[in-house]
């Protein structure tokens, strides 16, 4: 199994928060490290409960393969938090998350100026529309846009 994929499996296991993912990645070296750990291991994390331990012996990776194959398909790349080019303005935030997806050209994200793009889950017509504008006008002037792509206004 490639890192990624094991990046992508503890991204997309249901239940555990990014924090508890970001607390599992300051104990063991990689995701493929908290993949083959035993729960004994994994409970010796800080912060981390016996129920989530429980949830780390769920190894199915389907997620991790549709996520692989989409990103094929539509020429995105995946950096990972310990990846030379994850920006490190980024990086150093309280709540990093721990893989970026990016399609394109990723902008020097350290020294331009960025705009998160943020809004409802139930968004209008109308609240979609001024989105795409202000998204595209905000890109065109060489602002970097950033999305989490939540369902919602930001997708």
């Amino acid at each position: 199994m490639s890192a990624l994929k094991y990046w992508l499996w503890l991204t997309e296991l249901p239940g555990l928060t990014n924090q508890t993912r970001l607390a599992l990645l300051q104990h063991f070296p990689t995701p493929e490290d908290v993949y083959y750990a035993e729960a004994e291991e994994v409970l010796l994390t800080e912060g981390i409960t016996r129920e989530q331990a429980i949830l780390l012996e769920n190894k199915d990776c389907a997620a991790a393969d549709r996520i692989l194959a989409d990103c094929q398909r539509l020429n995105v790349n995946i950096l990972t938090l310990q990846d030379a080019g994850y920006p490190n303005r980024l990086r150093n935030i309280y709540d990093p998350p721990c893989l970026l997806y990016v399609r394109g050209r990723l902008p020097a994200f350290d020294d331009e100026a960025a705009v998160a793009v943020v809004g409802t889950r139930d968004c209008t017509p109308y609240g979609v529309s001024c989105a795409e504008k202000l998204g595209h006008g905000l890109a065109a002037g060489g602002a970097v846009v950033v999305s989490g792509l939540a369902r919602g206004i930001d997708s």
